[in-house]
């Protein structure tokens, strides 16, 4: 009880926390229900788009009216259709792919364990608890992705699923089929892993690790990103 209600003040941090908080809410009401939850996790990542006008009628009909007025710009068919068809054309394909490696490895791993950790899930309830929860709040991840500003709860997705794809190969070690999927998924993971990196360059200022008060004095007002500082160097 105390969890769902820590969880619930996330919304006071962002409205947007409405939509997690409401996935465990939904979680809680149905409970484990591992096998419904698999179908709905797999099938929405190849019908990956929400319906926008049934979506629209939805929230105008139930939803109060200072969410309606805070999600409307997010639900303009416009705005919409143009994040839907994206601008990936213009991107490099590293910049195009690194999200789908982890994506996609993601998904395999949690097909892994669906088929060959069913029966450990079964006598371990917190584990099922987890990987129920994760099915579940990665299929409606996978379909809000398809709003703008929807990628963010695919990140809350991710997190949930990393941290128990990573319990689980920690403790489950003997486990063949996932140790060879372990190996397949290396190169995906590093692709991601080198862009991820490669992108928090552009963000961290090299003040981050070089700073000082005495620095400081010389480059008041200048933040120059490491991806610079590296460029200079190399």
């Amino acid at each position: 009880k105390k969890g769902a209600v820590i969880s619930s003040l996330a919304i006071l941090v962002h409205f947007s926390f409405i939509v997690p908080v409401a996935i465990f809410y939904s979680y809680l009401l149905f409970g484990n229900r591992m096998g419904l939850y698999f179908g709905f996790f797999v099938a929405t990542f190849f019908i990956s788009e929400i319906n926008l006008a049934v979506f629209n009628e939805l929230v105008e009909s139930y939803a109060p009216e200072i969410v309606q007025e805070r999600t409307s710009s997010y639900r303009l068919e416009s705005k919409v259709e143009g994040h839907r068809s994206g601008t990936e054309a213009n991107k490099v394909w590293y910049a195009v792919w690194y999200g789908r490696a982890l994506k996609w490895s993601i998904m395999g791993f949690l097909v892994v364990l669906f088929l060959k950790g069913r029966t450990f899930f079964k006598r371990n309830k917190g584990w099922l608890n987890l990987f129920s929860f994760t099915l579940l709040f990665y299929g409606a991840a996978n379909l809000f992705s398809s709003l703008p500003s929807g990628g963010r709860f695919t990140s809350i997705a991710n997190l949930c699923a990393l941290a128990l794809i990573i319990l689980y190969v920690q403790n489950r070690e003997n486990e063949v089929v996932m140790e060879k999927f372990v190996w397949a998924a290396i190169p995906a993971l590093l692709l991601y892993i080198v862009v991820a990196v490669r992108i928090g360059l552009y963000s961290i200022s090299a003040t981050a690790i070089l700073g000082n008060p005495i620095i400081a004095m010389f480059f008041t007002g200048e933040h120059i990103s490491l991806n610079d500082v590296l460029k200079m160097i190399l």
